[in-house]
Formats: C-alpha cells, structure tokens, sequence
C-alpha cells in the first residue's frame, strides 16, 4: 500500500435537515467511517479508495437507500483527504 493509499482518502461532508432524525451510524457503517461532530453533520470517509462510492453518485444513491432519506434532506459535499478530521471540519459547512 502506497503513501497516498494511506493518507488520500475520498471524504463525503453531510448536512441533513433540522427535521431529519439522527442517522444510525451503525447502520452506515458499509459505506465507510462515520463521525458526527454536530448535530445534523457529519464525515465519512471511504476506506478504500477503489471503494465504488468513490463517484459520488453511487454514493448518493446508496446512502439514499441505507437511509431512506429524499434528497431534499441533506447535502453532499465530497473532497479528497488527507485522512484527517481536522480536513473534513476546516472548511465551512454549506
């Protein structure tokens, strides 16, 4: 495994809506490492990256069916690592 394999990881940032319940962690555990460090936020980050959910449309489209959720009840923003969460969080929110 390279350096960049260890360190670049495909990050996805996710705002749900005020009216959105808590996502069950455990329950998207499939699609990578979660973490929810505010309420109604949260970053995955894909544990490979030959991962498929690389594209964020396959990604968009197996979160919408783990969760249920409409698109109208989150936003999506992807970036590339590094593997850290102080990258996912230091960029403003939407």
């Amino acid at each position: 495994m390279g350096l960049n394999d260890v360190l670049y990881r495909r990050q996805y940032k996710i705002q749900t809506e005020p009216s959105v319940p808590p996502l069950d962690l455990k329950q998207l555990k499939t699609l990578g490492l979660w973490i929810n460090p505010i309420k109604g936020h949260y970053v995955v980050t894909l544990t490979s990256d030959k991962d498929p959910n690389n594209d964020i449309a396959t990604f968009t489209t197996n979160f919408k069916k783990i969760t249920q959720l409409a698109s109208t009840d989150f936003k999506i923003e992807p970036q590339f690592g590094p593997f850290t969460l102080q990258n996912a969080v230091d960029s403003p929110w939407f």
